[in-house]
């Protein structure tokens, strides 16, 4: 898979500097003194463990967000899923809605089926102009039309 180019989305990263900053503060408090005796300290530690390791997780997948493609689907990778749909199952490619949208906020893309696929990273925030999207719109319907037509 080939990854879309696009302007490097910056809002990506302030959301796995933000998931990475409180995963250093749970991460530190599996080192902290706790006074109330053996019990509150093993559960202390044991919901740190499991807060930092879903926390490093979602650094990651904060990092790796993204639409990447070849000769044969789309895929975009969110937050938390990463979803797959075919050239010729894909009826349009939309620019990312309004300001103010949360749901489905970035670039959209409509399988035949019904299936609504949005890229996060593609999205219109305080930290990216419509330009970018627009600009991967233009050059994911191109690539549609390249891989459709054959």
């Amino acid at each position: 898979m080939t990854r879309v180019p696009f302007r490097w989305a910056w809002s990506r990263f302030v959301m796995a500097g933000f998931y990475g900053f409180v995963f250093l503060l749970v991460f530190g408090a599996l080192f902290a003194q706790v006074e109330g005796g053996t019990e509150l300290l093993v559960l202390q530690r044991l919901s740190c463990t499991v807060g930092s390791l879903l926390l490093a997780a979602i650094v990651v997948r904060c990092v790796r967000l993204g639409v990447f493609v070849n000769s044969e689907a789309v895929e975009v990778r969110n937050v938390l899923t990463t979803q797959r749909a075919l050239w010729g199952d894909i009826v349009s490619i939309a620019p990312p809605a309004e300001y103010g949208t949360v749901r489905k906020a970035g670039l959209l893309i409509t399988t035949a089926d019904g299936r609504e696929i949005s890229a996060t990273a593609m999205g219109r925030g305080i930290f990216e102009g419509p330009a970018g999207a627009d600009e991967v719109v233009g050059y994911l319907q191109g690539l549609h039309r390249q891989y459709t037509t054959r």
